[in-house]
């Protein structure tokens, strides 16, 4: 800070500094630098268990969370999260796609598309950018099928609103109610079915615990509702209210078929050209189009107004619609009880709505064909009206039209840009400032959230590249520096100074312009690794029950393997990943009202009532930290 580092970058930020660079090579590593970060609410698929994550959730889960992304040839990649990163209050943009999917981001975050990454605020609408043809899951789990029937049902066609120990499902069908009253049955401990019959000929399906321990005690089924979050003590959702639960999203493809099949047949349609499900839950049509994702299947969510006489209102209404039946007759179709596709749905029509880029496929194909359209219609079964003067217009070509062409000629950057789907965007729009967040993915620098392809934050790799690019290092040598850095090592350092500054001097840069790169760098890194404790500080074995110095664990005198830590809304055990050295600094001590004391840099973070905050914002907004009860209670009984 002294050092003007933090208040130089904001004036460069904000446009009232230039931005510089000591050599050509640095602007091209460093360009995207200033402000590529998305909203705290942008969800992030866990490319491990299938859960979406809130990206301002993952602050500690740095170094042991896998996301979803591409590589080079934009095929699908699992990859670690190394870094996160909170940026503060930004402007953003919100980015919507013809799908239905939203993001909102700063205008310098860089989104694919078929030309490179780009960054959002040179698009417009009529744009496509880059979104995965299917999200994986590396753990996929079994559950039990009766459970997930009844909890579709419930989530399609149940009253959880009510206050107490009640979950209906409410129908006409005869053949739905016997589904749903077999699957209660047969799927949870004590606890059977009974029936209300309605007006309009609606039938009630009420469960009903049997062998209670005691006079209140809920049935297996609201017990399970409330463990996942769909009921409460005091009520439950509303309609508009329902979601899926987060460990839906990680079962096998196989059984989301099922659970698919079961929402489709109470609020779904299967006509001959296309399926759909309608709900009024905004949250549910989102999860719903995620899971479809989950078996590849691509999907639009529409939104419609109607007027509800119940609630004298108009109400949203949402329409998530699937257009590649074949997809939806392998995979869903077989798991319906009440609907049922004809044969001819299920034939293979090719989705129209997935295409790629004409332009870039007709200069591949300048280069590889020299005969009539005629002759390429015979060979390759791909109809000559795609290569007319009035097919040229269109920007696009479909998708299965262009792989047929790509299997049978060398069109590499097609060939590519099918390895994902292309979304249109169908309007960019300001939406204020707020918080946003970015984090760093190892190796392919991309990740999925929201359902889209995003770049992530580069600082640390920057750094590497630099190393790379201008010191002639190696990928290892280079990561080694970076640690160096990283961790203060002020010996390490000076040796990788001489190192770099040789380098760059075989590079033709003069070595005190050399040296002044290496001093930026290390003053770079220093501003990524500022939130610091001092050495004495101690932590909690959650093995053993004993305190241990930081200090100790980075020297390595401790053989501490796991701590606890506070995610705003649990104590949890979590693993040690790294401690380590950052060099000098200036520190305050801060004593709370019990006598409490903690050595920091202004910038560590305590959570308070706004969540995780650094002490220096703390201490501006006159809030209190909190030092959880809680987490010494919870401490505690874990070592006992």
């Amino acid at each position: 800070l002294d050092g003007g580092m933090v208040d130089d970058f904001i004036d460069r930020y904000h446009g009232r500094k230039p931005i510089e660079y000591l050599t050509p090579e640095m602007e091209t590593i460093l360009g995207n630098t200033y402000g590529v970060c998305v909203t705290g609410d942008t969800l992030v698929h866990d490319a491990d268990t299938g859960e979406r994550v809130r990206i301002d959730a993952l602050e500690f889960r740095a170094g042991r969370f896998y996301v979803q992304g591409v590589d080079e040839e934009l095929r699908p990649r699992r990859a670690l999260m190394s870094h996160w990163v909170s940026n503060g209050l930004r402007e953003v943009v919100e980015v919507k796609l013809r799908n239905g999917a939203r993001v909102r981001l700063t205008p310098d975050h860089k989104v694919l598309t078929e030309n490179g990454w780009r960054k959002v605020g040179e698009l417009q609408a009529g744009d496509a950018i880059a979104a995965p043809r299917r999200l994986f899951v590396a753990k996929e789990e079994e559950y039990d099928r009766d459970k997930l029937r009844a909890l579709a049902y419930l989530l399609s066609d149940g009253s959880l609103s009510s206050t107490g120990s009640t979950a209906d499902f409410v129908s006409k069908d005869a053949a739905l109610i016997e589904e749903y009253q077999t699957s209660v049955q047969r799927g949870f401990e004590r606890t059977t079915t009974s029936t209300l019959e309605q007006v309009r000929g609606v039938t009630r399906v009420m469960a009903k615990g049997v062998d209670k321990t005691h006079y209140h005690e809920a049935n297996a089924v609201v017990r399970l509702l409330r463990e996942l979050g769909l009921k409460s003590m005091r009520g439950g959702c509303r309609s508009d209210e329902k979601f899926v639960p987060e460990f839906v999203f990680g079962l096998t493809c196989d059984s989301i078929a099922f659970f698919l099949a079961s929402l489709w047949d109470c609020d779904g349609h299967v006509g001959a050209r296309l399926c759909h499900y309608k709900t009024i839950s905004p949250r549910l049509a989102l999860d719903v189009q995620t899971l479809l994702l989950r078996l590849g299947i691509h999907s639009s969510v529409y939104e419609s107004s109607y007027y509800s006489n119940r609630r004298g209102r108009n109400t949203a209404a949402y329409q998530v619609t699937v257009y590649n039946l074949k997809a939806f007759g392998e995979w869903i179709a077989p798991h319906l009880v009440t609907k049922a596709m004809r044969r001819t749905e299920t034939s293979d029509r090719g989705e129209t709505r997935d295409a790629v880029s004409r332009s870039i496929l007709m200069e591949e194909m300048a280069r590889v064909w020299h005969g009539s359209g005629r002759a390429l219609m015979s060979e390759c079964g791909v109809d000559r009206q795609h290569f007319l003067p009035g097919a040229q217009r269109k920007a696009r070509i479909n998708a299965a039209t262009a792989g047929k062409l790509a299997q049978r000629f060398t069109l590499p950057r097609t060939a590519r840009n099918l390895n994902v789907r292309w979304e249109e965007i169908v309007e960019l729009s300001p939406a204020g400032v707020e918080q946003v967040y970015d984090i760093t993915v190892e190796g392919i620098h991309n990740f999925v959230g929201n359902n889209i392809i995003l770049h992530n934050c580069v600082y640390q790799e920057q750094i590497m590249q630099l190393a790379q690019k201008l010191g002639g290092y190696s990928l290892g040598e280079a990561d080694l520096m970076r640690r160096a850095m990283g961790k203060k090592n002020r010996e390490e350092m000076a040796v990788h100074e001489e190192k770099f500054i040789a380098g760059c001097v075989k590079n033709k840069i003069h070595k005190k312009k050399a040296r002044e790169i290496f001093r930026l760098m290390a003053q770079f890194a220093d501003y990524g690794f500022n939130r610091c404790l001092t050495g004495d500080s101690k932590v909690v074995d959650a093995d053993t029950g004993e305190l241990v110095s930081i200090k100790d664990i980075a020297e390595g005198h401790a053989g501490i393997a796991r701590t606890f830590s506070f995610d705003g809304e649990r104590v949890f055990v979590n693993e040690i990943v790294e401690a380590f050295e950052t060099g000098e600094k200036e520190v305050v001590e801060i004593e709370t009202e019990d006598g409490q004391r903690v050595r920091c840099t202004l910038d560590h973070k305590f959570y308070t009532d706004e969540g995780y905050l650094p002490l220096r914002e703390i201490i501006e907004k006159g809030l209190e930290i909190n030092f959880s009860q809680e987490v010494e209670e919870y401490a505690a009984c874990r070592v006992e």
